[in-house]
């Protein structure tokens, strides 16, 4: 699916090509990027670049990295203060730098799930690097909207049992929504503290957590992992 608009939630692995003139990835404060489609640059977005940028690869006068988008946006939210312009097919679009930064804190937490979920290192050193990191959250025991009373814990394909926990507000409510949750309460912790505080009930103590299951980051924490 071609990108229409932002949407780090679901486009962040999405493959894109940076462009690098005159070997600075910054130009005008923005970095271009470019939709990279299953089989390469289309030809669409080749003809792109040489209208954005003059010349060729091959006269030497840019060059392109290609890698997923929530790494390109960790570089010019985090690293730098640079906006991005993005180029699709049959659409473009930016975002300023400042708008950008109002992004900064769920595009460093994304980043980092990002690196555990392509295997660029462990559960032990993703939690380490995420662990002053803000995560939301409810009780687990509430009621439907009809009044019935429910267990809002999920269960995988081997009956492990996770507490799910999320990165915005937002997300809190979409889960519970889908879920068909009345009226709940949102608590606010890390992920550090968060897992010490299930081991203060012998039966939250059996739990698994699990970051975000509604999207295809979502990251799993077997039962009994704490962080030191």
């Amino acid at each position: 699916m071609s990108i229409k608009k932002l949407d780090i939630w679901n486009q962040w692995h999405k493959i894109m090509s940076l462009v690098i003139k005159e070997g600075n990835p910054i130009i005008d404060n923005y970095i271009y990027l470019y939709e990279h489609g299953d089989d390469g640059l289309p030809a669409e977005m080749i003809m792109k670049i040489y209208d954005n940028h003059g010349g060729s690869m091959e006269e030497g006068k840019y060059k392109l990295q290609n890698d997923c988008l929530i790494n390109m946006l960790y570089f010019a939210a985090v690293r730098n203060n640079a906006g991005i312009k993005v180029f699709a097919v049959g659409n473009e679009f930016e975002v300023t730098a400042e708008e950008l930064q109002s992004m900064k804190a769920n595009i460093d937490q994304l980043d980092t799930i990002a690196g555990y979920k392509t295997e660029n290192f462990t559960l032990e050193q993703f939690a380490k690097d995420f662990k002053d990191h803000t995560i939301y959250h409810s009780t687990l025991v509430g009621d439907k909207k009809n009044g019935d009373s429910a267990f809002f814990a999920l269960t995988d394909n081997n009956k492990v049992v996770y507490y799910p926990v999320f990165l915005t507000l937002e997300h809190v409510k979409e889960f519970f929504e889908q879920q068909d949750r009345g009226g709940y309460m949102i608590i606010q912790n890390n992920l550090k503290d968060f897992l010490s505080m299930l081991d203060s009930n012998e039966h939250l103590n059996k739990l698994g957590v699990v970051i975000e299951p509604l999207y295809n980051f979502a990251v799993g924490i077997p039962p009994k992992f704490r962080i030191k």
